[in-house]
């Protein structure tokens, strides 16, 4: 509802995404609140428009000429006139209903009329496949009310496409050890949850990693004998220990992969599949490493994946994969089946989108990009970098022919960004998906879409909060000599959870005075019009940042820790825990309050020493 403070201006203005073209035709005398109502009862759901729309006075009209998934919008400026919309398929049908949603909604935030404005919209996208994947399997699984929210708020920006990543946290006929105390999503809710999505326009594809990260698996004895290795290996430069990969040259690997496959495609309509398969560093190193030997990390690797896309295949699937690997190992990519997406994926503003796409083309396979939303390892999200490599990725994608974008969400160490963070990422890569383009400034359209703030300053403020140490991560990005450079997180996550020995704070006590005043700063413009829920998650957020910068700038500048540390400490995790169970399910949350147990414990030492 509208709130009290500066209100925005008109509602083409509150458009996200961005259409292609508009042309105003002055004002109009169509209300705009019977639309509205439709929406808040029924939302996006496609059986409530084709029975009610002519009763709205919304015609739809079939132009097969208009461009997949676009669509015409004519608001007349007459009463007697109807609003027509024009498609030439579903998709445009539902992608131009969000817009005259998203007009409706606009006009109830103008302090002079609540009309729709008269106008003709001409819009289409420019990628066909407009994805976001949310990390489901680092602890934080959400409750299934939270997750049809989720689908109504990206159907709403236009997103086509969701994908629920799965590593044990579904819960799979004879493998019911394995997600034991996760909480994991059930084949009947995932029914639920592909039924709902469909009904507003977005494919639920499967999601299960088959070759790496599958740790949760082999620490069960049922299944320990499937893995490269329990012992020491590398991941990159930095040691690891422990079973992480399936051995590949393992026959029963593949035969657990394929019981795996068929179960998940068994529960959607979409017959496509993640197969995951990324950052398997540890093959070689284990049981597989004579093979690596005698053929090549590249055809050992290229062979297993090879054969999950065989059985995805089999079974009428179009499988996807992580191309990291394949990449590092170009070879790998001649044994993958040429039905395969390959998805390229990188989370920095130099992620090198152009010459990864050109590498997999080259071996004729359909390529998605796969920017990031910069929430995880962050607390506050990180703008700066989120804008580079979005920008990078739908730029880079265009020109080389990417068939879709998937936006990925990730949920390391612990899970422990709040929901609004990934939002606001995602609303404005939905802009940037759609339009092609990352530049153009959509915080006023986000503020009121997607958050229903009628001042229409959250977008802006949560581009200040992701930003507040930025000149720290700079820093950190360019280390002195024999440090590591800092990549995906903030200075601030970093300085509570590093994730690797070697990163160096810098010691410049001014830096980390001047986020401690923006954090103040932005603790009193905190605009009025939020959800208790949002206000409270960014509340949250706040007071943990604020707590990272002066444990940050203690730890790096050599003077003591807080007093109070302690039990600011044990604050955040109490309302951690709070939200949490408003949204969340119960299994993996003691797991992610062992973050704040760890943090006390490094924190209790160096005060000891």
């Amino acid at each position: 509802m509208p709130s009290d403070g500066p209100h925005p201006g008109d509602p083409i203005d509150l458009l996200i995404p961005r259409p292609r073209l508009v042309r105003l035709l002055g004002e109009s005398i169509i209300h705009a609140a019977p639309i509205r109502s439709l929406v808040r009862t029924r939302g996006l759901e496609d059986a409530a428009w084709q029975a009610q729309g002519e009763a709205l006075g919304v015609r739809f009209e079939v132009d097969r000429s208009c461009m997949h998934g676009g669509y015409r919008l004519c608001v007349p400026r007459a009463p007697d006139d109807c609003v027509t919309l024009t498609a030439g398929d579903d998709d445009g049908f539902r992608n131009g209903r969000a817009t005259l949603v998203q007009l409706a909604v606009g006009s109830e935030y103008q302090l002079t009329r609540d009309t729709l404005p008269a106008c003709e919209i001409e819009d289409a996208p420019a990628f066909d496949v407009r994805g976001v994947m949310l990390d489901v399997s680092r602890m934080r699984v959400p409750t299934m009310r939270r997750l049809f929210a989720i689908v109504d708020q990206l159907a709403l920006l236009k997103f086509n496409h969701l994908q629920l990543y799965v590593e044990h946290t579904f819960l799979y006929s004879g493998h019911e050890q394995v997600a034991s105390g996760s909480s994991p999503i059930t084949a009947d809710e995932l029914r639920r949850l592909d039924r709902y999505a469909r009904s507003r326009g977005l494919t639920l594809a499967a999601n299960q990693n088959c070759f790496g990260h599958m740790q949760r698996w082999l620490a069960c004895e049922a299944y320990a004998d499937l893995a490269e290795t329990h012992g020491d290996w590398m991941f990159q430069d930095m040691p690891r220990h422990g079973a992480f990969s399936l051995c590949p040259t393992d026959p029963r690997s593949i035969e657990l992969v394929d019981d795996l496959i068929s179960q998940q495609l068994a529960c959607v309509s979409s017959r496509l599949i993640n197969i995951g398969c990324d950052e398997t560093y540890d093959v070689g190193q284990g049981r597989s490493s004579e093979a690596v030997r005698r053929l090549g990390r590249a055809l050992v690797y290229g062979r297993f994946v090879g054969q999950v896309c065989q059985r995805a295949l089999a079974r009428g699937a179009r499988p996807m994969f992580w191309a990291d690997i394949a990449l590092e190992h170009p070879d790998a990519l001649a044994h993958v089946p040429d039905e395969a997406i390959a998805l390229v994926w990188g989370y920095e503003p130099s992620a090198a989108f152009s010459s990864w796409c050109r590498s997999c083309c080259a071996f004729g396979h359909e390529v998605w990009v796969c920017p990031g939303t910069s929430s995880w390892r962050s607390i506050t999200g990180r703008t700066r970098e989120r804008r580079g490599n979005m920008a990078r990725a739908v730029r880079e994608g265009l020109a080389h022919g990417a068939h879709g974008v998937l936006v990925c969400d990730w949920g390391d160490a612990g899970h422990l960004q709040q929901w609004p963070i990934s939002l606001h990422a995602l609303a404005q890569a939905a802009d940037a998906n759609w339009t092609g383009s990352a530049g153009r400034d959509v915080a006023q359209a986000e503020s009121v879409q997607v958050f229903g703030d009628g001042t229409g300053q959250i977008g802006t403020w949560l581009d200040e909060l992701g930003d507040v140490d930025v000149e720290l991560r700079a820093a950190m990005a360019n280390p002195p000599e024999g440090a590591p450079p800092l990549h995906n997180a903030t200075a601030l996550f970093t300085a509570l959870w590093p994730a690797r020995d070697g990163y160096v704070l810098p010691n410049d006590a001014e830096m980390w005075r001047m986020v401690r005043l923006r954090l103040d700063a932005l603790a009193g413009s905190m605009p009025k019009g939020l959800s208790a829920l949002v206000r409270d998650e960014l509340e949250h957020t706040l007071r943990f940042a604020k707590f990272a910068t002066d444990v940050g700038a203690a730890l790096a500048c050599g003077t003591s820790l807080p007093q109070d540390c302690k039990p600011r400490l044990e604050r955040l995790a109490r309302d951690h825990e709070r939200l949490w169970r408003i949204t969340s399910r119960p299994g993996g949350l003691a797991d992610s309050l062992q973050s704040f147990a760890r943090l006390w414990q490094r924190l209790a030492h160096c005060t000891n020493q």
